[in-house]
C-alpha cells in the first residue's frame, strides 16, 4: 500500500464558514506538519498561537470579494513575515530549532485531542446514544408519543395556512437595510395564528444577504 506524500506546511484556505471539517489538517499534525489555516472548522478549537498559523477574524462577510482580499493579504503577510523566516532560520548546528519546537507543540497539543477515538466518542455521546434514548421514548406505551407527535404534525400542516404575519408599518419591505457588524435591528410584527396555540410556535427572522 502506498503512502501519501508528506508536507511541512498544510495550507487550508476555504471561504469561511464553508470548512466541512478539517480532517486532513488533523492528519498533518499527527505527522509533524504545521497548519496554516483559516479560523474555521476544527482549527477554531485546535489553534493556540504556538502550534501553527491562523488567519481570518471569525466574522462573516456578505462581500465575498472583500473576504478573499482580506484572506489573501493575511496569507502573504504570514508567509513573508512569520512562516518562511521561521522555516529557514537555523542554529549554529544547522538545525531549525524554533520550527521543530512548533512541530512538537503541534503534535503535543493536537494529536491527543483530534483523533479517531475522539470522533467515535463524540458521535456516540452526542448523536448515537441520544438517538437511541429518543427512539426508546417514542416506542414506549405502544408508540404513544410517536402517535401524539404524528397527530400534532398533521394538525399543524392543516392549520398552517391560517397564519398571517403583519410587519411593522415603519419598515419598508422594498427598502434595503444596511447594517454594520453586530449592529442591532429591532423588528415588530403581528402574527395571527388562527386555531394554533401560541405555545406551539416561535417567531423567527429570516435574513437574506
Amino acid at each position: 500500500r502506498d503512502l501519501i506524500s508528506g508536507v511541512d506546511v498544510w495550507l487550508n484556505n476555504p471561504r469561511r464558514p464553508q470548512e466541512a471539517s478539517g480532517t486532513s489538517g488533523q492528519k498533518v499534525a499527527l505527522n509533524g506538519g504545521i497548519n496554516l489555516s483559516v479560523l474555521d472548522g476544527w482549527w477554531c478549537e485546535g489553534y493556540d498561537g504556538k502550534n501553527g498559523f491562523a488567519f481570518g477574524d471569525r466574522e462573516d462577510y456578505s462581500d465575498l470579494e472583500e473576504l478573499d482580499s482580506w484572506d489573501s493579504d493575511a496569507i502573504y503577510d504570514i508567509l513573508e513575515n512569520d512562516l518562511i523566516p521561521l522555516y529557514y532560520k537555523r542554529g549554529d548546528d544547522g538545525i531549525p530549532h524554533d520550527w521543530i519546537k512548533m512541530m512538537k507543540n503541534s503534535m503535543v497539543s493536537l494529536s491527543p485531542v483530534f483523533n479517531t477515538f475522539r470522533m467515535v466518542k463524540d458521535y456516540t455521546n452526542k448523536m448515537y446514544l441520544p438517538a437511541i434514548k429518543q427512539g426508546e421514548e417514542f416506542a414506549k406505551n405502544d408508540f404513544a408519543l410517536a402517535r401524539d407527535f404524528s397527530g400534532w404534525r398533521d394538525k399543524m400542516n392543516h392549520l398552517w395556512s391560517q397564519i398571517t404575519v403583519q410587519i411593522d408599518e415603519s419598515i419598508d419591505p422594498d427598502h434595503e437595510i444596511v447594517l454594520k457588524y453586530n449592529e442591532p435591528l429591532k423588528l415588530r410584527a403581528k402574527v395571527h395564528l388562527g386555531e394554533i396555540d401560541p405555545s406551539e410556535v416561535k417567531v423567527q427572522v429570516y435574513l437574506i444577504n
